[in-house]
């Protein structure tokens, strides 16, 4: 595999890109491997947010003298900062490995940016949810980063379509 870039994805990306259309175009491809509805309004959103950050896993990418061509958007995941009663958390959302990169470490070099940057927010804690049964390796990799399992239920309440 040629070199993984693993960083958080900030506005500026969109204006240095040769084309931020296809950057979008990238990112909701791969979010559409976990999602039943992406759209580039929501992406944009997530990566102008000030609670949220959005964290890519990136190879092929060209510096041109008009701009950066980015290369294959092989992974990503959203980390979202939240202030609560006993002091600042993160909760992990959305984190997808393109199917022909997977069992490559793509998804361990997301989280481990993903701690790194709580880690410089002075989160106290990170919590995310999988679908174990259907995920068997998303669970050994967060087990394996030293998140545990808690025994409380997760309870979802659907908002809007």
């Amino acid at each position: 595999m040629d070199e993984l870039l693993v960083y958080e994805l900030v506005s500026d990306h969109f204006a240095k890109s040769t084309s931020g259309r296809s950057l979008y175009g990238k990112l909701t491809a791969l979010f559409s491997q976990l999602l039943d509805v992406v759209n580039w309004k929501d992406i944009s959103s997530t990566v102008l947010s000030e609670n949220s950050r959005l964290i890519v896993a990136e190879i092929g990418r060209k510096f041109m003298p008009q701009g950066i061509e980015f290369g294959n958007i092989v992974g990503a995941a959203t980390l979202i900062i939240m202030t609560t009663p006993h002091g600042p958390v993160g909760y992990v959302h959305d984190v997808v490995v393109d199917k022909h990169y997977r069992a490559n470490g793509v998804g361990k070099k997301l989280m481990q940016e993903i701690i790194r940057i709580a880690q410089i927010h002075n989160l106290k804690e990170l919590n995310l949810t999988t679908n174990a049964q259907k995920r068997p390796s998303a669970e050994a990799l967060y087990l394996g980063l030293g998140f545990s399992k808690k025994p409380t239920g997760f309870y979802v309440l659907k908002l809007a379509q």
